[in-house]
C-alpha cells in the first residue's frame, strides 16, 4: 500500500495543475451559466484523466455531474464544484502556488478536493483497470453552497444503499477528517394579527410585531437548553406601512445540533409556544432540514482510514467536530457511512485568503485511493478482522460453520448463558431441507449471518428470520452485502420476493430495509414473538413490522411530501410521544419514532417504553384501515402514509 503514496506523490504537479484549471473556470453557484460551464470543465478533465463520459444533470437551473462505474454504488464519491466568490474574483486572486500553498476561490472548498478525488480514481484504475472502480460513483454537485435545493434529492437517491460515503470537503486546518457535523434546522415563525390605524384606533389591532417579539423571547431562551444546541433568532420583518398595527410579522430561526434526538425535542418545543399577545396567533413553517452527521455514522470509516494512513506511513490521522453542515448530513441521515472532510486542507473558506496546502495533495490522494479500495472489499489486510474489509459472504456448509454462526449470533443478541437465538439442530435442518444460511466473513472468521426459509406461496417467497452483524463493526455495509448475497441466492432459484420484519422503534433499520433497500411496509404485527429474553429485546415486548422486498427491479416511487401533514405521534420537549389523533383528517400523516431508541432505553427506559405502546397505538390502526397506505419513512425519523 505504501506504492500507493509513491505513486500520488509523482502525480503532484499534474494534481494541482488539474485544481488550477478548475479553479480558473469560475462558478458562483447562482450564476447557472457560468456553474454549466465549470461542469463542462469538469467532464473534460474526468474524460481526459479516467476516460469516462460523465452525465450532466441540470435541475432547476444548476448542472450537476455524475459518473459511475458499473450498476451499483457502493463507494459514493460527493463533492461540488459551486463556489461562494463572484465572476471576476480571478483578477484579484488569482490561481497560483505561493510559499506552499494554493490560493484562488475555490482552491480549498472544494475544486482542490475534486482534482484529489479525480487522480485518487486515477490510482486505482492505472493499477486494476476499469474494474478497480467497479461499484464507485462521483457526484459533483452545482449548488452546494445555496444549500443544496435542487441536489438534495439527486444526492440521496444516488446514495440509498451505498457502503461509504466519502465527502471531499475540506479536512480542517491541519488536515483532520470530520467526524461529526451539527444537523440544521430551518425555521420561519411567523405571528398573525390584525390590522388597524396606528394613530386613529389602534386599539381596534392586534399587534403581530408584539407578539413576535414575545416569541423571539422565547426561541432566544431555547438556545443553549441541550449541550452543543444552539437557536438563533435571524432575520425579521414587522408590518408593510409605518402608521399601520402590523397584522403580520416574521423571523427566520437558524437551529444547529449534535443529535437528531435534540432536534426533535426542539422541533416540538418552538411549535408548542403560545402567542402572549391576546387575539394574536403563532404559526410555524419549516423543520428539521439536514439530520446531524453524528459519530456513530463515520466511527467505522474514520477507524478504517486511521489504519490506512498508518499503513501508508502518513502522520497521525485525527478527527474533529464542526458546526457547519455539508451534503455529508444527507448521506449520514439515509444511514449510509460517511466520512467528511476527506478532501484537500489549507483554510480561509470563503474568504480573501482562501488556500490549499500543496504538501497535503498528494498524502490526500493516496488515503481517498486506499479508502475507496478498502470498501470495495480489494485490499489484503490480514489480521484486520475489526474494519470494514469483509473478505466474503456466501452460504455455509458445514456443521463447524453453522456452530460459530450460532455463537455469533447469541454475541450479538447478547443472550444469557444457557439460552440461544438459534437452536443449533435447527439450523442444520434448516440448511439440509435447501433453506438460506449464509455467513460474511473477514479472513477465517464469521462476523454476521443471514438465515432463512421458503414462505407462501411456495417457490416464490423466503421468510429471511434473523440476520445480525458483530456490533463492533456494524456499520460498514455489511448488511447490505448481506442482503444482496441473500437476492442473488434466491433470483438464482427463481424466487421473487424476500419478506421479514424489524422493530419499528429502531429508526437506523427502518432507513436501511426502506429506503436502502427498496421493502414496502405490509403490516404491524403486536408481541410479535411473544416475551424474548436475550439481551436486547429483554423487558420489551416484541411488536414487529412486516416489510416485503420484491426483487425485480422496480422503479421505486418519489417520497411523498410532508408538508401539511398531520403529526400523528411526535416527541414532546421532554423526547416523550404525545399523540393527536385529530392529525387524521390531513392527506398525509406522519409518525415520529425517536432517533436512537436503542440509547434512551438505556438512558430513559420509561420513556422508551412509552414509546412501544404509543407507537402501537398509532401504527396499528393505520395499517387496519382500509383508509391509509404506508408510504415510507423519511429522514426526520418519520413513517409517512397517505389516504388512499
Amino acid at each position: 500500500m505504501p506504492e500507493l503514496l509513491a505513486s500520488a506523490t509523482t502525480r503532484l504537479e499534474q494534481i494541482v495543475a488539474d485544481a488550477i484549471a478548475l479553479i480558473e473556470v469560475e462558478s458562483p453557484s447562482a450564476d447557472h451559466a457560468a456553474v454549466a460551464r465549470s461542469a463542462d470543465a469538469v467532464c473534460a478533465l474526468l474524460a481526459e484523466r479516467l476516460g469516462v463520459r460523465a452525465e450532466q444533470i441540470v435541475r432547476e437551473g444548476s448542472t450537476h455531474v455524475l459518473a459511475r462505474w458499473g450498476t451499483e454504488t457502493r463507494v459514493l464519491l460527493l463533492g461540488h464544484h459551486d463556489t461562494v466568490w463572484p465572476l471576476g474574483t480571478l483578477a484579484r486572486i488569482p490561481a497560483v502556488v505561493t510559499d506552499g500553498v494554493l490560493r484562488g476561490p475555490g482552491a480549498v472548498d472544494m475544486k482542490g478536493g475534486l482534482a484529489v478525488a479525480i487522480h485518487a480514481l486515477c490510482l486505482l484504475r492505472e493499477r486494476g483497470g476499469d474494474a478497480a472502480l467497479d461499484g464507485v460513483t462521483l457526484l459533483i454537485t452545482g449548488d452546494e453552497e445555496l444549500g443544496s435545493p435542487s441536489s438534495r434529492e439527486l444526492i440521496e437517491q444516488t446514495a440509498a444503499g451505498a457502503l461509504a460515503s466519502l465527502v471531499l470537503e475540506a479536512g480542517g486546518d491541519a488536515g483532520e477528517l470530520k467526524v461529526e457535523r451539527k444537523g440544521v434546522s430551518l425555521y420561519r415563525v411567523q405571528a398573525e394579527g390584525r390590522a388597524a390605524h396606528a394613530g386613529l384606533e389602534p386599539e381596534k389591532g392586534v399587534n403581530a410585531g408584539v407578539a413576535l417579539a414575545h416569541a423571539i423571547i422565547a426561541i432566544a431562551a431555547l438556545h443553549g437548553s441541550e449541550p452543543g444546541l444552539s437557536v438563533v433568532p435571524t432575520r425579521a420583518a414587522i408590518g408593510i406601512t409605518t402608521n399601520t398595527v402590523p397584522a403580520e410579522a416574521s423571523v427566520s430561526v437558524d437551529v444547529r445540533s449534535h443529535s437528531a434526538a435534540a432536534q426533535e425535542r426542539l422541533d416540538a418545543a418552538i411549535r408548542a409556544i403560545a402567542p402572549a399577545v391576546p387575539g394574536s396567533a403563532l404559526r410555524v413553517e419549516g423543520g428539521i432540514n439536514r439530520l446531524p452527521l453524528e459519530a456513530g455514522a463515520s466511527a467505522a470509516l474514520f477507524a478504517e482510514a486511521h489504519r490506512l494512513a498508518t499503513v501508508l506511513g502518513l502522520p497521525e490521522l485525527r478527527g474533529i467536530a464542526v458546526g457547519g453542515a455539508s451534503d455529508g448530513n444527507f448521506t449520514a441521515g439515509l444511514g449510509v457511512p460517511t466520512l467528511d472532510g476527506i478532501g484537500v486542507w489549507g483554510g480561509g473558506a470563503h474568504a480573501e485568503n482562501e488556500h490549499a496546502v500543496v504538501a497535503g495533495f498528494a498524502p490526500r490522494t493516496a488515503l481517498v485511493a486506499a479508502l475507496i479500495q478498502s470498501v470495495l472489499g480489494e485490499a489484503t489486510m490480514p489480521g484486520h478482522t475489526d474494519t470494514l474489509v469483509i473478505t466474503e459472504v456466501r452460504s455455509l456448509t458445514t456443521v463447524e460453520e453453522l456452530t460459530e454462526l450460532v455463537a455469533v449470533f447469541d454475541s450479538i443478541w447478547g443472550t444469557q448463558p444457557g439460552h440461544t437465538m438459534f437452536d443449533l439442530s435447527m439450523l442444520i435442518a434448516l440448511k439440509h431441507s435447501g433453506n438460506y444460511v449464509s455467513g460474511a466473513f473477514a479472513g477465517d472468521r464469521i462476523v454476521g449471518g443471514c438465515v432463512g426459509f421458503f414462505a407462501e406461496p411456495a417457490g416464490s417467497a423466503l421468510h429471511s428470520h434473523i440476520a445480525g452483524v458483530r456490533s463492533d463493526i456494524a456499520g460498514g455495509g455489511i448488511g447490505r452485502r448481506l442482503k444482496q448475497h441473500q437476492r442473488d441466492w434466491c433470483l438464482e432459484r427463481g424466487i421473487g420476493t424476500i419478506r421479514w420484519t424489524f422493530d419499528p422503534l429502531i429508526a437506523r433499520n427502518a432507513h436501511f430495509n426502506l429506503n436502502s433497500l427498496g421493502a414496502t411496509l405490509t403490516s404491524y404485527i403486536a408481541n410479535c414473538y411473544g416475551t424474548m429474553s436475550d439481551g436486547i429485546n429483554a423487558g420489551d415486548e416484541s411488536d414487529r413490522l412486516l416489510v416485503e422486498w420484491a426483487l425485480d427491479p422496480v422503479e421505486r416511487p418519489a417520497p411523498v411530501s410532508t408538508d401539511g401533514a398531520g403529526a400523528l405521534l411526535l416527541a414532546n420537549a421532554d423526547g416523550r410521544p404525545v399523540y393527536d389523533s385529530s392529525a387524521t383528517n390531513a392527506e398525509t400523516v406522519v409518525v415520529q419514532i425517536p432517533a436512537d431508541i436503542e440509547r434512551m432505553r438505556l438512558e430513559a427506559p420509561s420513556t422508551a417504553r412509552a414509546w412501544r405502546g404509543a407507537l402501537r397505538g398509532a401504527l396499528e390502526p393505520l395499517f387496519g384501515s382500509p383508509d391509509w397506505l404506508p408510504a415510507g419513512f423519511d429522514p426526520a425519523h418519520h413513517y409517512v402514509f397517505t389516504r388512499r
